[in-house]
């Protein structure tokens, strides 16, 4: 995690060619044509986050929803859902953006994706499936998993191509 927390901080700045080729090297492309190239992005994919408060996010979203999953089905089950999850999440990105480049010829895609949300998505959503009105209390107030997961689908298509992804990992 330190790694992929270092590792990050190189997205900032593209202006290096130490930097490109890091960030070619270790981040999955958002065409897939050039991530066909770079099959062990694939591996790497899982574990990326595209900077530090996404990455606390993911780590409270980790504890949070990965116990409750955990308790319920067990933790081989539970890191099955978050990378069955990240890979169908980018599967369901390139369909869907193929389609529409199909229909579209000047849809810009991102130049790299990041699959952490993707399986924290995989995982809050196994768990709503699981228990649709359990709830958690954040700060005074009690909400069910529900809404919290409806909250959260909405909050992800402010940037469409994160949307896709984490609505593919649902």
């Amino acid at each position: 995690s330190a790694f992929l927390l270092f590792g990050f901080t190189f997205i900032k700045d593209q202006s290096t060619i130490i930097t490109d080729s890091f960030n070619q090297n270790f981040y999955l492309s958002g065409n897939i044509l050039k991530a066909i190239k770079l099959p062990w992005t694939y591996l790497i994919f899982p574990f990326t986050n595209s900077g530090f408060f996404e990455l606390i996010f993911n780590v409270i979203a980790l504890y949070w929803f990965g116990t409750l999953v955990t308790d319920f089905i067990g933790g081989k089950r539970m890191l099955f859902i978050y990378l069955a999850g990240v890979f169908y999440a980018a599967i369901f990105y390139y369909l869907i953006f193929g389609i529409a480049e199909i229909f579209a010829k000047s849809i810009e895609l991102p130049k790299f994706l990041f699959g952490n949300s993707a399986g924290i998505y995989a995982l809050i959503f196994a768990t709503i499936a699981l228990l649709p009105d359990y709830q958690i209390r954040i700060f005074t107030l009690n909400i069910k998993l529900k809404y919290i997961g409806l909250f959260l689908i909405l909050l992800s298509f402010r940037f469409p191509a994160v949307g896709i992804l984490n609505l593919g990992s649902a």
